[in-house]
C-alpha cells in the first residue's frame, strides 16, 4: 500500500509489488541515459486525470483498461483512459523537450 497525505487530506493507495512490473533499466535503447524527470505543476496534472479516469475501465475482466496510460513525446504529455466503449485523451504541453524523440508510454494502475 503506498499512503500520501497533503495538510489534512490523506489517501492510501492499494499498489502491486515491484516483481509485478518489468525490471526497469537506466538506459534506452539507443543505449543513452533515459531522460530527468518531467517536473508538472499539480493542477495541471490533476486537471488532466480528472478528465481521462472516468473513462479508465473499473471492472477486473480486462486490468490492462484498469489504468490511465502516460505517454510522452517531445513537448507533449499525452493521457490516455478506455474501458472498451468509451475513450479519453487529454494532451498537455510540456515546458521542456524530451531530451531523446523516443516514444515513452506508461500504463498506471487505478487500483
Amino acid at each position: 500500500m503506498f499512503r500520501a497525505s497533503s495538510g489534512p487530506t490523506s489517501m492510501t493507495f492499494k499498489a502491486y509489488g515491484p516483481k509485478d512490473f518489468p525490471p526497469m533499466t537506466t538506459i534506452n535503447a539507443e543505449g543513452k541515459e533515459r531522460p530527468k524527470p518531467i517536473m508538472l505543476p499539480v493542477d495541471v496534472l490533476r486537471a488532466g486525470l480528472e478528465r481521462v479516469i472516468p473513462s479508465a475501465a473499473t471492472h477486473d475482466v480486462r486490468p490492462v483498461l484498469q489504468c490511465v496510460c502516460f505517454t510522452f513525446k517531445g513537448k507533449t504529455l499525452e493521457l490516455g483512459g478506455a474501458d472498451g466503449f468509451r475513450l479519453a485523451i487529454q494532451q498537455i504541453g510540456l515546458e521542456k523537450k524530451q531530451k531523446n524523440d523516443l516514444f515513452m508510454a506508461y500504463g498506471i494502475a487505478l487500483k
